[in-house]
């Protein structure tokens, strides 16, 4: 998976877990208010775990990509 693609599956899973009472609390009185139960926690980490490897993959694959253009990059000249 892309790097951006990965980053608008972050941002959008986050949404939905934020948006669901069961997970997290909030409060338009005060962010003091707002928070993750218990079982937000717990539902965060595991998702975080299932996308680290995605994540992890899409770094590797970015570093390889620059390399392989430094080593072009420095054939041409």
């Amino acid at each position: 998976m892309r790097r951006e693609t990965l980053k608008d599956s972050l941002y959008g899973g986050l949404v939905e877990i934020t948006k669901n009472p069961r997970f997290y609390r909030f409060s338009p009185i005060s962010k003091e208010y707002c928070y993750f139960t218990e079982e937000g926690k717990e539902e965060i980490i595991e998702w975080i775990n299932n996308h680290a490897k995605e994540i992890a993959t899409a770094e590797e694959i970015l570093l390889q990509e620059r390399a392989k253009k430094l080593v072009l990059d420095e054939l041409k000249r």
